[in-house]
């Protein structure tokens, strides 16, 4: 089974009440898109303020969403919550400490 995007919740190492929410989807000519929201009443944050010191993948090659949480690991920020979201619209949740649920 496929996956058709992810959403990673992260938290800054420092602060970690502020929750933010990473989205990257799989867009039809196979390149990923990625949405970094805020936490509620902040403004928008870019990719770039990640600071991730591994780059970040473009194209949704075999394995890609793995590829992603590498990137992640390399920034400043904590991963919280994982939810892959497959093509027949299933998910799955991990949340670290790991503790992994199917939706």
């Amino acid at each position: 089974m496929s996956i058709k995007a992810i959403e990673v919740r992260l938290t800054r190492r420092r602060d970690p009440e502020l929750v933010y929410v990473l989205e990257v989807h799989v867009k039809a000519d196979g390149t990923l898109s990625y949405a970094l929201g805020p936490p509620s009443g902040l403004a928008n944050e870019s990719l770039g303020n990640l600071q991730g010191k591994a780059p970040y993948p473009r194209v949704a090659v075999e394995g890609w969403h793995h590829e992603v949480l590498d990137f992640l690991d390399s920034t400043l920020y904590r991963r919280v919550e994982l939810r892959e979201i497959f093509h027949d619209g299933s998910s799955y949740v991990t949340r670290w400490p790991i503790k992994q649920e199917v939706a």
